[in-house]
């Protein structure tokens, strides 16, 4: 979709170094410009801070405005010389304008300047057409510390349908000392804004017709990046801003509440239905033996994905309205607007009704702002087909979907469905964290030696077979390398790969390989030492000091292994890991490893369920963790005898 709807992340990072080049007369402070000034609180854990930041939205009309930043930051490191990077997505609705950077040393003299000359564009993206012109910077770095100024102004054109957020703190190990941000519209201009982790109390103003709405936050700590904490974006303040009414490449809208929205919306489709009569024709052909809607439906979608592929079009308000169907039939492409709109044609010429639907695929966005429509929450469509027994989501840009399975991405997530009497926010399936099984069959053939064959069969069913959902069309050099380095043991060689891929609802994927290795086992004197299961990854970058965040599982599973080794003529055991047996309230773990006659059978099952857990409880989840890893690192010790 529009690229000013990817995720709100990735605008932020590149939004943020660009900064308020408002005025070029206004005086930095000396103090701003050494590191030596820096409170020590904003020091702590961070590899960048920004010293002071100025953004200023002027609102001339819904047409037109101007945006001005201004920014100090100082880099402490070289690990945080990303933060002192400049980059600026422009289009046809927002032109960089002005621009100006300088670079300072530790104690605040001038050792580098750069004028708008010296700023580089490229207007080449991933889409097939787009008006995109990214602008960027990459500054030379002569030493770290260093401080650099960014001034620079944003002329907007062509139509405002929202403001930059107010994010200033972008990034893990990024601290703030200050930051402001003003907006000024025309006093009969209504705006909406709302915020988390920070208080929404704009200081307001009026003069000469204008109101300016003024938010400043101070004295930001670095964040560190703690595993399984969730994201960023949960931790740092957030304020969001709109106009109500807006204007976008000459079509009006309004924003007031997501009924109008989707209005909007289905006004930009609902003229880009109608299909040529051959293609009428096709429909009829294709359902022709179908015995329910469902099959109708199934014949369709197959269709749609041997005959079309994905492009993405931005170009103005092409970012959201889709290209006529008509268009997407002759050409056999689209993007995801495109595809789902002559998705929904298909079936309106089969007789089968469906909606539109705007959502994201980004997992910070997976709750839509209850209260507050807004574009920056999607970047992505597809079809909702609401069958007599059974609602269909359906995923146009990759028609490889299995029928009826909801894909990673936008599972549980919510989203717009959009019709002529407006929006409706709906949320779509989600699937119990049980069924997300991978599972190892493992048959092990140990020679004396400690060199193996082994013969294994993976099963992904669910989330994890969306994992694996583009792995039967890799090369196979490509799914060696995968399989491989989920093996951990040394010199892996790889015989052989069948994958048989089986799409349900409920889909599952069966992955069968052969391999082989000169160290299975590691051999010392009379004794062979086994692993009990080279194909878990233990979990102890968990373990880390001074963490501030609780536990976050965005998405749960269960690992179930069965693996059995021979034992070698002339060996016996000589030890083997204790059974273990937990249940905790972040999941469940069980371990055994039994001997039958000469054949040593190991069984893991491993399940952790998606979940939050507060700080209080990180010792007794580390504890839960620790039982698991130490199973995974188990040995079995073989003596020859």
């Amino acid at each position: 979709m529009k690229n000013s709807l990817i995720h709100l992340a990735v605008l932020l990072f590149m939004l943020s170094l660009g900064t308020n080049a408002q005025a070029q007369s206004n005086a930095i402070d000396p103090q701003q410009l050494l590191i030596s000034a820096i409170p020590d609180t904003l020091i702590k854990n961070a590899k960048a801070v920004i010293r002071y930041k100025e953004t200023t939205f002027r609102y001339d009309s819904p047409i037109s405005g101007v945006e001005t930043f201004k920014i100090v930051i100082s880099v402490l490191k070289e690990s945080g010389k990303d933060f002192a990077e400049f980059t600026y997505p422009g289009d046809k609705f927002r032109k960089l304008s002005s621009f100006s950077a300088k670079i300072y040393n530790s104690e605040g003299k001038e050792l580098n300047k750069y004028r708008m000359q010296d700023v580089r564009t490229t207007e080449y993206t991933e889409a097939l057409a787009s008006d995109n012109k990214t602008y960027w910077l990459s500054p030379d770095i002569p030493t770290y510390p260093f401080t650099i100024v960014y001034e620079y102004k944003i002329d907007c054109n062509n139509g405002i349908s929202g403001f930059t957020p107010y994010i200033p703190q972008y990034g893990y190990n990024l601290s703030v000392q200050k930051s402001t941000y003003s907006l000024i519209v025309p006093e009969d201009v209504k705006i909406a804004h709302m915020s988390f982790n920070v208080a929404d109390n704009p200081k307001v103003t009026t003069e000469k017709s204008q109101t300016k709405y003024t938010w400043e936050i101070s004295g930001l700590k670095a964040v560190q990046d703690e595993p399984l904490d969730g994201s960023l974006i949960n931790y740092v303040p957030r304020i969001y801003i709109k106009p109500l009414d807006f204007v976008y490449d000459g079509v009006t809208g309004n924003l007031a509440d997501w009924n109008e929205m989707g209005q909007w919306s289905y006004s930009l489709i609902e003229d880009q239905g109608e299909l040529p009569e051959n293609a009428k024709a096709k429909v009829s052909e294709l359902i022709s033996g179908a015995k329910s809607d469902r099959e109708k439906v199934e014949a369709l979608y197959k269709y749609l994905g041997s005959t079309t592929r994905y492009v993405s079009i931005q170009l103005g308000i092409g970012g959201y309205k889709p290209m006529p169907a008509a268009e997407v039939f002759k050409t056999g492409f689209g993007d995801c607007k495109a595809l789902s709109n002559y998705m929904k044609s298909l079936l309106a010429a089969a007789g089968i009704p469906s909606n539109y639907t705007l959502i994201s695929t980004d997992i910070d966005d997976k709750e839509l702002f209850t209260d507050f429509p807004s574009f920056h929450q999607f970047n992505h469509a597809i079809l909702m087909v609401p069958l007599q027994k059974d609602t269909l989501w359906l995923e146009c840009t990759n028609p490889e979907n299995p029928l009826g399975f909801v894909h990673n991405d936008i599972s549980g997530h919510e989203a717009l469905v959009v019709s002529e009497e407006g929006g409706k926010i709906v949320r779509l399936p989600d699937y119990s964290d049980s069924l997300n099984v991978e599972s190892n069959i493992v048959n092990v053939s140990l020679t004396p030696e400690g060199s193996a064959r082994i013969d294994v069969k993976k099963s992904c069913f669910v989330k994890i077979y969306d994992d694996y959902a583009g792995f039967s069309k890799m090369k196979y050099a490509d799914q060696s390398e995968h399989l491989t380095g989920n093996i951990k043991i040394p010199n892996v060689v790889m015989e052989k790969i069948t994958v048989n891929e089986t799409k349900l609802p409920l889909p599952f994927i069966d992955i069968s390989y052969t391999w082989n290795t000169r160290q299975y086992g590691s051999k010392s004197g009379t004794r062979l030492f086994i692993p009990v299961n080279p194909y878990r990854s233990t979990l102890d970058y968990l373990n880390v000091s001074e963490r501030l965040h609780g536990v976050e599982i965005q998405s749960g599973f269960k690992d179930v292994d069965t693996i059995t080794i021979n034992i070698p003529a002339g060996f016996e055991i000589e030890s083997m890991p204790s059974a273990v047996d937990v249940k905790t309230p972040f999941g469940n773990f069980k371990s055994s490893c039994i001997r039958d006659g000469q054949i040593i059978k190991i069984a893991h099952s491993f399940y952790l369920p998606s979940g939050k857990y507060p700080l209080a409880q990180y010792s007794d989840f580390l504890k839960f963790m620790e039982v698991v890893n130490t199973a995974y690192k188990g040995k079995i010790v073989l003596k020859k005898f």
